[in-house]
Parts: C-alpha cells; sequence; structure tokens
C-alpha cells in the first residue's frame, strides 16, 4: 500500500506542474492573441486603455490554475484504490498478485523482498498504466476542458458587460482623441504651408536673381515669371490635399 501512495504523490506533482505550464502557455497565447485583435485596438481608442482585459486574463491563470491543482490531486487519489476487478478470477492481474506474495512470504529479510521486486513492478504496472491511460487520454482531459469552458465564459460575458457600461467615458475620452488629432492635422497643414511658402520665396529670389542677369544682357524679353500671390491662393488647398 505505500508504493501505492508513493506513486500517486509521484504522479500528482508530475500531473500539477504539467497542468501549470500548460495554463502558462494557454494564457500567454490568449492573450497575444487577444493584443492583436482588431477589437482591442478598438478598444483602446475609445477607452485610452484596454478596459483591465490583461488584468482579467492574469487573474483568470491563477484561477484556472488553482482550479486544476485542485482536479489533480483529485484525480490522483483514485490511483490509491485498486480497480475492482483487478482480483476478480482468471485474470492475469490476480495471477500475479497470487506469485508476488508467495515470493515476498519466502522469508522475513528484506532479501525476499529484493528478489521479489521485478513481481511488485508488474503488479504495480498493471495496476497503474491503465489509470495513467484514463487520466491522459479520457478523465483529464475532460476535466481541462471543462475547468476553462467554465472559467472563461463566464469570465468573457463579464468583461463585455464591464466595456459597455464605460459608454460615457468612451465618449468623453474620443472627443478629447478627435479634438487633439484635429489639432496635430491643422498644426501639420500649417508647418506644411510655411514650408511651401519658404520655397516659394526661395524660388522667386533665384528667378529675380536669374532676371537681374539676363537685364544686365540685354534679355528682357527673356525673363522667367516668378510666383505671385494670386498663385498663393491655391496653396492651402494644395496642402490639404497632400495631407489627405
Amino acid at each position: 500500500m505505500e508504493a501505492f501512495y508513493y506513486l500517486s504523490n509521484q504522479l500528482e506533482d508530475v500531473l500539477i506542474e504539467e497542468s501549470t505550464s500548460l495554463i502558462s502557455r494557454f494564457c500567454q497565447r490568449l492573450l497575444d492573441a487577444v493584443r492583436q485583435g482588431d477589437y482591442y485596438r478598438q478598444i483602446y481608442r475609445l477607452l485610452g486603455n484596454d478596459g483591465h482585459l490583461e488584468i482579467q486574463l492574469k487573474q483568470l491563470e491563477l484561477q484556472l490554475i488553482n482550479a486544476l491543482v485542485s482536479e489533480a490531486k483529485t484525480e490522483c487519489d483514485r490511483y490509491v484504490r485498486e480497480n475492482h476487478n483487478f482480483y476478480n478470477e482468471g485474470t492475469f492481474s490476480i495471477f500475479q498478485f497470487r506469485q508476488t506474495v508467495q515470493q515476498t512470504d519466502q522469508g522475513y529479510d528484506c532479501e525476499s523482498i529484493l528478489a521479489a521486486e521485478p513481481a511488485i513492478r508488474q503488479l504495480l504496472k498493471l495496476d497503474f498504466e491503465p489509470k495513467v491511460s484514463a487520466t491522459i487520454h479520457k478523465n483529464f482531459r475532460q476535466t481541462v476542458n471543462n475547468t476553462l469552458k467554465n472559467q472563461l465564459i463566464p469570465m468573457a460575458k463579464k468583461q463585455a458587460d464591464t466595456i459597455l457600461q464605460q459608454f460615457n467615458q468612451a465618449r468623453s475620452y474620443l472627443e478629447q482623441t478627435l479634438e487633439q488629432e484635429a489639432a496635430e492635422k491643422i498644426a501639420n497643414n500649417a508647418r506644411k504651408q510655411e514650408e511651401i511658402h519658404q520655397k516659394i520665396e526661395d524660388y522667386n529670389q533665384a528667378i529675380n536673381s536669374l532676371n537681374t542677369c539676363l537685364t544686365a544682357m540685354g534679355l528682357q524679353k527673356n525673363h522667367l515669371p516668378v510666383i505671385g500671390e494670386q498663385e498663393l491662393e491655391i496653396v492651402p488647398e494644395v496642402v490639404n490635399h497632400s495631407s489627405n
């Protein structure tokens, strides 16, 4: 019986460790998927934050780990109880059990126990292999799925309601955002317009210098035109069009 408890505790440690690792990887992948979603960017634009989604997911990760640790302990508690068919007459397990008892009953020293070690290992293998297989392929897989479903769906609904209740905050923040974006566009257009005016001024200076040279050479008819105030009236339209 002590061997049963020892193996159960060892398997419990493994199951807890792997369950914790599984949930950590799952929650990280879920968080990465959330961050890449269009809805995440939209929430950030409306609220200025993620609506506490990341905090909720971190808390959910701890809840999932705690739930599966408890489920893992319950699952491994079954290992210390033999299957009710294990000692049925005509089964290989009852034959192996009798062989083991016969070997260990041959003396009171440790030599008989050491000699019976292969038989004991075989007996434990017959008992534990089906249980571990059932845990991996059936019992705990369903436990993990149910735990994820029971924890994730209520959390998602609650978080959606929480975000929807922040409508007034979202409207106020969006107004501020739009005002800031409009101010930035106006400032950007003004800067571009100033750059264009400066380039036109530099151009006109260069043309005037060239026309002075042409006049000195007696080529007044070949003067190049400068950009006048009338042409400058279209500059805001050009700037706005380039900005759009």
